[in-house]
């Protein structure tokens, strides 16, 4: 496996690590809102909006486009 590769996968694993941060945080913001982490279909949907608008946020303040 060449340093190239090694490197992708280890950002890849990075990333995996931040989504996954992400998403627990924005579920825990969720359940925190609504007083329960037994969520309906209609608010996993929510979870998903919710997911959306922070990552957009995040890009929005550190300049990514």
């Amino acid at each position: 496996m060449g340093t190239n590769k090694i490197k992708q996968t280890e950002f890849n694993n990075f990333v995996d690590h931040l989504y996954d941060k992400v998403f627990q945080e924005t579920a825990d913001y969720l359940s925190d809102c609504v007083g329960t982490s037994f969520w309906a279909e209609e608010l996993h949907e929510t979870h998903g909006i919710i997911m959306y608008n922070a990552i957009k946020e995040l890009a929005k303040s550190m300049n990514i486009k």
